[in-house]
Order: C-alpha cells, then structure tokens, then sequence
C-alpha cells in the first residue's frame, strides 16, 4: 500500500468550483449548492482516507490472523 492515501478533493473540489461558480454569478443559490458539494468531497475524502488508514494499519495483523486461523 502505497504511504499516503488517494485523494479526492483536489480535483473534485476544483471540478465543483468550475462548474457552480459561473452559474452562482447568475444565481446565488448556486453557491448553496456549491457548498453542499463541497461539503460531500470532503467528507468523501475523509472516509477513503480512514479505509486506508484501516487496510493499511490493522490489514498484516489481520493476514497473519488468517494465515494462524486456515
């Protein structure tokens, strides 16, 4: 497993801004939805950064469990 997790903020947050930004100069309830995005991405984020946290940390102590086990 590589040392640092995969992230999706960067781009997703970037892709978000181009898209609702334009459209939130025409109508601001736009930006609403802007942040609602946003506020998903990082959350995303954060989930996928705990899922390697796990396989990363508890998934060799779990193979050596298995291997003991089968």
């Amino acid at each position: 497993i590589d040392s640092e997790p995969p992230r999706l903020a960067p781009i997703a947050n970037k892709l978000i801004d181009s898209v609702f930004h334009p459209l939130g100069e025409q109508d601001p309830r736009y930006y609403v939805l802007d942040t609602i995005a946003h506020h998903a991405v990082e959350a995303a984020d954060q989930f996928v950064i705990s899922a390697w946290k796990t396989i990363r940390y508890n998934g060799p102590k779990l193979e050596r469990l298995k291997k003991k086990r089968g």
